[in-house]
C-alpha cells in the first residue's frame, strides 16, 4: 500500500513540471524574437519533454496498473491474513478451551492418582499387616509344634522314668520305719541315762523352758518343769522323741532349708497337683527341690549342721526336765547325725527321686482330733492307767507318717490321701492319768 502512493506522488510531481516547461515556453515566444537556433532547441527539448512526458504518462499508467495489482494484491492478502487471524485465533480459542480441558483432565487424573495412592498405601498397609499376622501365626503355629512335640518327648520321657522309678512305697516305707526307730532308739537311750543334776541358773531355765514350749507344746513344757523325773523319765523320754519328730519332719517336707520358701513352693505344688498330670508335677516338684538346694547350698553336707541344732533343742528338755546337759555333749555321746542322714535321704528321696508317686510325711499338731483312721496311739503309761475319752485331742507326735495323694481321675481337682503309716501320737489324756500323781504331791 505504500508504495503505490509513492508512485502517485512522483506522477504528479512530473505531469506539474511539465506544464511549467509549456507555460514558460510560451511566455518566452511572446516576448522575444523567436530565433531559428533556439526555436529548433526549443522544438528539440519540447520533443524531448515531450518524450518524456510520454514516458512519464506511460510511467504513470505502469504504476497505476501496477498500484491497482498492488492494491488487488493488497486486498487478497488482507483476505489472507483476515483469514489467517480468524484462522489462529479459532486455533487459540479451541487450544485454549483445550489448555483448560487438559488442565481440568490432569486435575482429575492428579485426584485420581492421589485416591489410588492412597488406596495403594492403605492396601499395603494391610498388606503388611497380614503379612505380620500371617508371620505371627506361622511362629506361633511353629511355636505350638515345637511344644507339643517337647511335651510328648518330655512325657515319654517321664513316662519311662516313672516306669524305672524305683522309689516305691515300700523303700520309702522302710527308710521311715529305719528314722523312727532309730529316734526311739536315742530317746530312750537319752532318757535312761537321765539323772537330776545341780540346780540351773534361772534364766537358763526359762529359756529352756520357752525353746521346748515352742518345739513340742506348751503342755508337755509344763509337764517338764513340774514333774519329778528321776524315777521314771516316761514324760522326758516322750518330750526327746516328739522333739527329734517334729525336726526331722521340718526337713524333710522342706523345698531348700530356707522355712520361708516352703510355704511358697508347697501351695505352687498343690495347685500343680489339682490341674497338671502327676508326671508334670513330680517332675518339677523333683527338679525345683534338686536346683534350689544346688543353688544355695552347692553340695555342701548339711548333717552336722543339722546335728547340732537338733542337740540344742534335746539339752534344753533334759536343762528343763533338771539334768546338766550340753549340746556338744549330746552331740558326742549320741547318733544324732544318723538321724539327720535319714531325714536328709528321705528328703531327696521324696522330694527328688519319687517321680511315679506323690509321697509325703507328716505327723500330728497339738490339739488336733484324735482320728485312729489316720493316727496311732502310743502307750507310754506302764499300768495302762490314761483313762478313756470318747474326745480326744493330740498332745504331741513321737514318730513319723506316711501317706501319698493322687487323683482319682484326671478330669477331677480334688486330691486324695491314703495313710501308707500312721504317725505315733500322745493324747490329751494323759493330763488325766497324771493328775491323781498332782494331787497326790499336793
Amino acid at each position: 500500500m505504500s508504495s503505490a502512493s509513492s508512485f502517485v506522488k512522483i506522477a504528479w510531481k512530473v505531469a506539474l513540471v511539465l506544464v511549467a516547461l509549456r507555460f514558460a515556453g510560451a511566455i518566452a515566444a511572446r516576448s522575444s524574437p523567436i530565433k531559428f537556433d533556439a526555436l529548433l532547441s526549443q522544438q528539440k527539448n519540447q520533443a524531448r519533454l515531450k518524450k518524456e512526458v510520454e514516458e512519464a504518462k506511460a510511467k504513470v499508467a505502469r504504476l497505476a496498473a501496477q498500484l491497482a495489482s498492488e492494491r488487488s494484491r493488497g486486498s487478497e492478502i488482507a483476505e489472507i491474513m483476515r483469514q489467517e487471524v480468524a484462522f489462529w485465533r479459532q486455533m487459540e480459542g479451541l487450544a485454549r478451551k483445550g489448555v483448560v480441558e487438559n488442565i481440568e483432565m490432569m486435575m482429575e487424573v492428579e485426584r485420581q492418582l492421589a485416591l489410588q495412592k492412597k488406596d495403594t498405601q492403605d492396601l499395603h498397609a494391610r498388606l503388611h499387616d497380614t503379612e505380620i499376622r500371617a508371620a505371627q501365626e506361622s511362629a506361633l503355629v511353629q511355636e505350638h509344634d515345637s511344644l507339643q512335640a517337647s511335651l510328648t518327648s518330655r512325657t515319654s520321657a517321664l513316662d519311662d522314668v516313672s516306669a524305672q522309678n524305683a522309689a516305691s512305697d515300700d523303700d520309702v516305707l522302710h527308710v521311715v520305719r529305719a528314722l523312727n526307730t532309730k529316734i526311739v532308739q536315742t530317746a530312750r537311750a537319752m532318757s535312761s541315762a537321765f539323772r537330776i543334776g545341780d540346780a540351773q541358773d534361772p534364766g537358763v531355765v526359762t529359756a529352756a523352758y520357752e525353746r521346748v514350749r515352742e518345739a513340742v507344746g506348751p503342755v508337755m513344757a509344763d509337764f517338764l518343769d513340774f514333774y519329778e523325773h528321776q524315777e521314771d523319765p516316761f514324760l522326758v523320754n516322750i518330750a526327746l522323741e516328739a522333739s527329734m519328730t517334729g525336726f526331722v519332719a521340718e526337713i524333710i517336707s522342706t523345698w531348700d532349708f530356707r522355712h520361708q520358701n516352703t510355704s511358697v513352693f508347697t501351695g505352687i505344688y498343690k495347685e500343680m497337683l489339682k490341674s497338671e498330670p502327676l508326671t508334670i508335677a513330680a517332675r518339677w516338684r523333683s527338679l525345683t527341690r534338686r536346683y534350689s538346694k544346688q543353688n544355695l547350698y552347692t553340695g555342701r553336707d548339711l548333717t552336722s549342721g543339722f546335728a547340732h541344732q537338733v542337740a540344742e533343742r534335746l539339752s534344753n528338755i533334759l536343762i528343763l526336765a533338771g539334768a546338766n546337759a550340753t549340746p556338744q555333749q549330746i552331740h558326742e555321746s549320741y547318733e544324732l547325725e544318723t538321724i539327720i542322714r535319714l531325714a536328709l535321704d528321705l528328703q531327696r528321696i521324696i522330694g527328688e527321686d519319687a517321680i511315679s508317686c506323690n509321697l509325703e510325711t507328716f505327723i500330728a499338731r497339738a490339739d488336733d482330733p484324735f482320728d485312729p483312721e489316720h493316727m496311732e496311739r502310743a502307750e507310754y503309761m506302764s499300768n495302762g492307767s490314761e483313762s478313756p475319752n470318747p474326745v480326744t485331742h493330740v498332745l504331741c507326735s513321737t514318730e513319723l507318717g506316711l501317706r501319698r495323694w493322687e487323683k482319682l481321675r484326671e478330669d477331677v481337682e480334688e486330691l486324695q490321701s491314703t495313710t501308707l503309716l500312721k504317725p505315733h501320737v500322745v493324747l490329751d489324756t494323759l493330763v488325766d492319768a497324771l493328775q491323781p500323781e498332782d494331787e497326790e504331791g499336793h
